[in-house]
């Protein structure tokens, strides 16, 4: 088993691909805690069982929980890896029109895309429009998994995505 070391400049960080359904897991939980809670201050401070769980529901939609499903999905996209279907099918046509860059190039193009696609984003929330932020979200995730796999520490790991990358074999679509 070969674990990936992250050093962060107070802490390091120690993840290897064993772990990656606990990590999902432990942050499920974290989650579903974090919604407990809300539910008992409110309970605590005598409030109906409705807005207990209300607060429950709110907690479950604030911004720490969507910073917390972003990593959800992207730890399992690394532990699903390139070749199932379902990685194939989100990432598949973007990944292919990064076939043959080198990782630096293709975290700039995909930094580019995402400020495109934002600035677009904007453009239609501007006008009234409510477009859908799968888009974004897409290439948020694509954006660090490219960063992950430039890092040498992370390239055992991610194999698939860097020989995708640097020229390899062409990822098809799921059907």
């Amino acid at each position: 088993m070969t674990t990936i070391c992250l050093y962060f400049p107070d802490k390091p960080h120690s993840f290897s691909p064993d772990r990656v359904l606990h990590n999902i897991a432990s942050r499920r939980e974290r989650d579903m805690e974090r919604a407990r809670a809300a539910a008992a201050r409110v309970r605590a401070a005598g409030g109906k069982e409705i807005d207990a769980q209300c607060a429950a529901v709110r907690a479950g939609a604030d911004e720490a929980s969507v910073h917390s499903d972003f990593k959800k999905r992207v730890l399992r996209a690394i532990q699903l890896g390139t070749g199932h279907p379902a990685i194939r099918a989100r990432y598949g046509a973007r990944l292919n029109m990064l076939r043959g860059f080198s990782t630096s190039a293709a975290v700039f193009m995909v930094d580019v895309w995402l400020m495109r696609e934002k600035h677009a984003y904007g453009i239609a929330v501007a006008l009234g429009e409510h477009p859908s932020r799968l888009s974004l979200e897409i290439l948020r995730e694509l954006q660090l998994l490219l960063r992950l796999a430039r890092r040498s520490e992370f390239r055992d790991h991610l194999p698939g995505i860097l020989d995708f990358v640097l020229g390899g074999e062409m990822l098809e679509a799921a059907e």
